[in-house]
């Protein structure tokens, strides 16, 4: 009776001692959930006020931020065309992986992919590649700014074709990207907005998505 008993207190304290580890595992895992809810929302704050301090920032210097997208719209076909031209000169069968992919996709669902491609696209990159990476480094260090954001929005469009293409054609398309995002760039500093590059890749985006659909609808 006397080992029955001890042995009794034992498994009870272990049934007390493993319903213990569970409450502090859940409580960890609560605490952990508000945590990041509480970072997202924190980051949500953050990127609404920046947008709004944008915002504000085109409405009180309209003409600065026009004048800033007309001229990088302009820049911004000169340069692609110049490089493409290049590259075709380079290799006459060049095609750009990521836009020959993105049209195969628009053809399926026109309606879907023109919205990503008109709206989520440059917003969500222009927020990423010029607001977060290049706003946060140019201040200190504007040539590493450049550099930095660049290579990063070009490596990003090509990075999910390794392996299935060769080498020198996902260079390729990587030199390719350059220009346009050197030109995103530098629209962003002029306007000192963001709103400013999103409304041009907006409209660079628009113009190329209508382009297709027109190609699209004729053959």
């Amino acid at each position: 009776l006397h080992r029955c008993f001890f042995r009794g207190r034992r498994s009870a304290r272990r049934q007390v001692g493993g319903v213990g580890l569970v409450l502090i595992a859940r409580r960890e895992h609560q605490q952990n959930t508000q945590k990041q809810s509480d970072q997202r929302e924190c980051q949500y704050c953050l990127f609404h006020k920046y947008l709004i301090r944008s915002a504000k920032i085109a409405l009180f210097q309209p003409l600065n931020a026009l004048k800033a997208a007309g001229f990088g719209l302009l820049l911004y076909f000169i340069s692609s065309y110049a490089m493409t031209a290049l590259i075709f000169f380079i290799d006459p069968e060049f095609y750009n992986v990521n836009d020959n992919s993105i049209a195969g996709m628009l053809e399926q669902n026109y309606v879907l992919m023109s919205l990503g491609a008109i709206v989520l696209a440059p917003v969500t990159e222009e927020i990423l590649y010029r607001g977060v990476v290049f706003g946060h480094i140019h201040h200190r260090w504007p040539i590493a700014a450049y550099a930095i954001s660049v290579g990063f929005f070009s490596a990003l469009h090509v990075i999910g074709y390794i392996g299935q293409y060769s080498p020198v054609q996902l260079l390729l398309c990587f030199i390719q990207y350059l220009p346009p995002s050197i030109i995103l760039a530098w629209t962003y500093v002029k306007a000192d907005t963001i709103w400013a590059p999103i409304a041009l890749l907006a409209l660079v985006n628009t113009v190329a998505t209508v382009a297709l659909l027109i190609l699209f609808a004729l053959t």
